[in-house]
């Protein structure tokens, strides 16, 4: 649906780009293709999780969401490292096609990492952190204990 309605928004574009639209349910196609695309993006995921993946547990992806916080921190703090001038500033001096291999680098070390630390603790350091500061001193323990 989503591909045949950006379709038709380039056809118009294209070809017939003075003429007005008149039909309202073309123009919100027109007006949200880029939302309309990504819903039926989502749409299709779940479909496709809810009929072959539900069962399985990833739990590294898991990790990952339970100190999503922390990765999302520690994400910015590396890219800005690599790519502003107080770091290496790769900013501008490679393609997309030859920075390619950082993306799945940093999803590997975040994958690592929050592994190793959700195996000694409850969550991450900025979530325990954060929770510290919302309820105060004594309201939540981070060490991982043998009955959890």
């Amino acid at each position: 649906m989503a591909l045949a309605m950006n379709y038709s928004r380039y056809y118009h574009l294209t070809y017939n780009y003075f003429e007005p639209v008149t039909r309202i349910g073309i123009g919100w196609f027109h007006t949200f293709p880029k939302e309309f695309l990504g819903f039926t993006y989502i749409l299709f995921l779940n479909g496709i999780y809810q009929k072959f993946l539900k069962n399985l547990k990833f739990k590294p992806i898991s990790l990952l969401g339970k100190m999503a916080l922390s990765n999302y921190i520690f994400q910015s703090i590396i890219c800005g490292f690599l790519f502003y001038g107080y770091g290496l500033g790769w900013f501008n001096k490679y393609s997309r096609f030859e920075i390619l291999w950082v993306i799945p680098s940093i999803w590997l070390v975040q994958l690592v990492l929050s592994y190793l630390w959700m195996s000694r603790f409850k969550q991450g350091p900025l979530e325990y952190l954060w929770r510290r500061l919302t309820y105060g001193n004594s309201q939540y323990q981070n060490k991982v204990t043998e009955t959890d």
